[in-house]
């Protein structure tokens, strides 16, 4: 027995202060009568009750003293210490995207968020409980608690995802905590590839009955070469035991482009291809399967247009960073060497001098020199060459009249690919490109040795060049979990972000960059800051989540893990104390009124 408050056991000093009130009662005044003939009766009463009275003036003392004791005890809250069961319960919810498949009323996940409620309310009293969601990530989301409340209330809370399951994963998170667990309770539908090791301590609940299910497992594009067209290849795949006709529509905003009905025997998988041609906006394939899991029926790219990115790689030239300036540009950065990890950042790539030896494709402006796996070759170098013809009809020369400018020297290309944009006699100095390598343009002379720069032609160039190498830029799209990584054009500017789930807002940091990670819900994401609105697709397209057929069985765990603890009881045993004082009074109280009546 352990007191949790003992200082109020001076409340025991009220004992003494109660008998000495006790020996200081009022007493009963002594007559002298002449006769006792007519008492006697009365005195045979007296001496038959005379030791109940005692008794009876004795217990009013004990009562009160017991009372204080009581009320005394209730204050210094006593508390006992004995063994009970106790175990250490790890909960993990599957909350990846098949667990919303409806082949279980209202879906898995519903039923699996119940079943685990109901576990919850089947430990004993002391269990320490854990909680963790799994999908792509693993979530911790309650420490080991002995409050049953609050873990159904973070169970309750719980939702599925639009993302890949890993399990696993999760384990292997729970196996490097240092308080380890006794019983690991896993609520999924067992829909994944590798199966739960047998060396932990495991119980696995699966609810899954069908594997019903044709999903859009990828979706991409790739440019054709030709006047910035694109294909899309949409793959669908067909992961039930019977064949299936599944409608399929492809919409380019609100208009719908093409359509087609595919027919899939079982576990087989399809390519569409749709285009080529020039896609602009939001491109979203859909399939109508009439299945079990909803959210890989659609897929979504997008074609943002938006003000390019551009990184000037150059020591020094004034003309051309006027130039630029004037042209429809979002971020203008300048560097003087170059590395192949900044190339992800931007959009265009210029090289003013100086070209790396090889290079990825991309978008690039070379000026002066030019890499050696480019299909471009550098056949002489001409003194003041004069310009034979100029390809007007092309978008990069309109507006540019190049009559009376003189070019002191420049490098004389051949290429079997691309396009002439400025001949001299044995080849071209301005030369464009478009194919695997990207869109490249290349001038085989530098603008500051010409009179180009005197003339107003020569920004309208260079805004002709920036234009036609942005307005096509590759198509946006990620995967649900994936991390969304913008550049903007002022430091700290604030992002607003319109997701399938809500508006959010995000501030970029020093280096014009915003990421973005909350994509656990298929759909379109549009960021929205001075650069304009960016639109990115974010899918599913995965093989795991869309097989909903469940690869794992339930498991039971044998092991008796239950240990012997010493654990502190402080049940509220004031309130057993207070009804105890209580009864005293009401006991004490008839007592006394039953003694007046004797007397």
């Amino acid at each position: 027995m352990s007191f949790l408050a003992p200082i109020y056991f001076f409340f025991l000093l009220a004992i003494p202060i109660v008998i000495l009130l006790y020996l200081l009662r009022t007493r009963r005044q002594v007559l002298i009568v002449s006769s006792t003939y007519l008492w006697k009766r009365y005195t045979k009463e007296e001496l038959r009750y005379s030791v109940f009275k005692k008794f009876l003036k004795d217990i009013l003392l004990i009562l009160q003293i017991l009372a204080i004791i009581l009320i005394t005890l209730g204050l210094v809250k006593p508390a006992m210490f004995f063994s009970v069961k106790a175990k250490n319960v790890v909960f993990i919810i599957d909350t990846s995207c098949s667990m919303q498949a409806k082949d279980i009323k209202p879906t898995r996940f519903d039923l699996a968020r119940e079943r685990a409620l109901e576990v919850l309310d089947s430990l004993g009293r002391g269990t320490s409980i854990s909680v963790f969601a799994s999908d792509s990530k693993t979530r911790f989301l309650l420490d080991y608690t002995t409050d049953k409340r609050r873990a159904k209330d973070v169970v309750n809370n719980l939702y599925p995802t639009d993302t890949e399951g890993n399990i696993i994963e999760t384990l292997n998170y729970i196996e490097k905590l240092s308080k380890k667990p006794d019983v690991i309770y896993i609520f999924t539908d067992g829909a994944f590839e590798e199966d739960i090791p047998y060396t932990l301590p495991i119980e696995l609940l699966t609810f899954s009955k069908d594997d019903n299910n044709v999903g859009i497992t990828g979706i991409s594009a790739r440019d054709t070469g030709i006047k910035g067209e694109k294909e899309i290849f949409i793959k669908v795949k067909n992961f039930s035991k019977n064949k299936r006709s599944v409608p399929l529509q492809i919409w380019e905003g609100e208009k719908l482009i093409d359509t087609t009905t595919l027919e899939l025997n079982s576990k087989e998988e399809r390519v569409v291809i749709v285009g080529p041609k020039r896609f602009s906006g939001v491109v979203k394939a859909i399939i109508y399967p009439n299945d079990l899991l909803s959210i890989d029926d659609k897929a979504y790219l997008t074609f943002p247009r938006v003000k390019p990115s551009v990184l000037l790689v150059s020591k020094e030239n004034p003309y051309l960073e006027i130039a630029l300036s004037l042209a429809d540009i979002g971020v203008l950065d300048k560097v003087e060497s170059f590395d192949l990890e900044m190339l992800s950042k931007y959009d265009i790539v210029i090289f003013d001098g100086t070209a790396p030896n090889e290079i990825l494709p991309g978008n690039y402006i070379f000026i002066g020199k030019i890499p050696s796996n480019m299909p471009l070759q550098v056949v002489e170098v001409e003194e003041r060459p004069t310009i034979i013809r100029v390809d007007a009809t092309n978008p990069i020369m309109r507006f540019v009249d190049l009559k009376d400018i003189n070019i002191k020297r420049s490098a004389v290309f051949e290429s079997s690919q691309g396009e002439n944009l400025i001949r001299v006699k044995n080849g071209s100095i301005l030369w464009r490109y478009e194919g695997n390598f990207g869109r490249i343009v290349a001038f085989g002379f530098y603008p500051e040795e010409s009179s180009l720069i005197e003339s107003p032609n020569f920004p309208i160039l260079i805004k002709n060049i920036v234009d036609w190498l942005g307005e096509n830029p590759s198509p946006s799209v990620a995967y649900t979990s994936n991390v969304i990584t913008l550049r903007t054009r002022e430091m700290n500017e604030n992002i607003t972000i319109t997701t399938p789930y809500g508006i959010v807002k995000r501030t970029t940091d020093d280096r014009r960059s915003v990421s973005f990670g909350d994509t656990h819900k298929v759909g379109v994401y549009s960021f929205k800051s001075s650069l304009g609105n960016i639109d990115v697709g974010v899918n599913l397209c995965s093989f795991s989540e869309s097989d909903i057929s469940p690869k794992v069985s339930p498991r039971e765990f044998k092991g008796d893990t239950a240990y012997q603890e010493r654990t502190i009881l402080n049940t509220d045993i004031w309130r057993f104390l207070a009804l105890g004082t209580l009864g005293i009074v009401f006991l004490e109280g008839y007592l006394f009124y039953d003694r007046r009546k004797v007397n």
